[in-house]
């Protein structure tokens, strides 16, 4: 009885250790076995983008590709295209819709918006209508207000001596009254303005000591021996994590003109400057006797995911690193 409780037990530890040892393989495997990954580009009048990675001996892969056609994706598990099956059912779904008549010519929102347009255009008529029924009573009713209008101003005469004195009243109390008025009114519009301009310098002026202030307050905490140990540490960390990612290998080449050569020298003469950085990975090839733009290049790099959690796990370690980007998150 005990020994074949102990064979059961050995084969419990067997099968525990065996997942266990896929589990170590596959997080090793995650850590450390490289995401390689392959850009083409080139420029022929069109584009031309392709951007590849895969992992594991292609055990994942992944496929992206930009033409003039469009944007395709093509994602790869064990070489079994994942996006191929949901293709073809969107495929089959359209030509079973178009072949039953069921498929809307119009989408959801442009059936909506169509159906919207054609109700206001109904009101818009029916108030037309209301309002042609209604218009031989309203232009009668004008008519009899027009008229009672006229005939009493016909009946109502006017005096020319009673009308001079009016008008000159009428003309000569405006001017007193603005002459009177002139002084309280330049008065008050200077004490408006010079509140304005002590309003406005006020504002300058704190603005100003809230800039010095926060300058101030910069300056100290850059002068901190903390926050410098800390800044370099992440600049460290993210100028390894560049060189990590950047593409081992990288070859292009540009042929370019223009119409008038010395447009091209010119051109010619700004990418000098920066050439001697990447004359082993690229080829420029003026043309001074035509209008021409080709390109074409690749490159191609690998990341592992080990390096990246190493050297984040470094800046977690530091404490008042840590402090310090929470204190930026926050």
């Amino acid at each position: 009885m005990i020994h074949i409780l102990l064979m059961i037990l050995k084969i419990i530890g067997i099968i525990l250790l065996v997942i266990l040892g896929i589990l170590l393989v596959l997080i090793l495997a995650v850590l450390f076995v490289p995401v390689r990954y392959k850009a083409d580009f080139s420029w022929h009048g069109e584009p031309d983008l392709s951007l590849k990675a895969s992992w594991f001996l292609h055990l994942l892969s992944f496929r992206a590709i930009y033409t003039k056609e469009g944007l395709k994706f093509v994602v790869r598990v064990l070489g079994i295209n994942l996006l191929r099956k949901h293709d073809r059912d969107a495929l089959k779904d359209a030509a079973d819709a178009v072949k039953d008549g069921t498929e809307d010519v119009l989408g959801q929102e442009e059936q909506t918006l169509y159906d919207e347009l054609e109700e206001d255009e109904a009101n818009f008529r029916k108030s037309a209508q209301e309002r042609k029924a209604s218009g031989g009573y309203v232009e009668a009713d004008e008519g009899n207000i027009s008229g009672g209008t006229q005939s009493e101003g016909t009946n109502a005469p006017d005096d020319p001596e009673t009308d001079g004195e009016k008008a000159a009243g009428k003309d000569t109390a405006p001017v007193f009254g603005t002459l009177l008025s002139l002084p309280g009114r330049i008065k008050s519009r200077a004490k408006a303005l010079w509140e304005k301009l002590r309003f406005s310098f006020t504002r300058i002026r704190d603005k100003l000591k809230g800039m010095q202030a926060f300058a101030l307050d910069k300056k100290a905490w850059l002068e901190d021996e903390k926050n410098q140990a800390s800044l370099k540490l992440l600049y460290r960390q993210v100028k390894r994590l560049v060189a990590h990612i950047w593409p081992r290998k990288a070859k292009g080449s540009v042929t370019f003109g223009f119409d008038d050569p010395y447009t091209t020298g010119q051109v010619l003469q700004a990418v000098s400057l920066i050439y001697p950085f990447f004359h082993k990975q690229l080829a420029v090839y003026p043309v001074f006797d035509d209008k021409v733009l080709d390109a074409e290049g690749s490159f191609k790099g690998r990341v592992r995911l080990a390096y990246p959690l190493w050297l984040a796990f470094q800046v977690f370690m530091d404490k008042h690193t840590r402090r310090m980007i929470r204190g930026f998150i926050k």
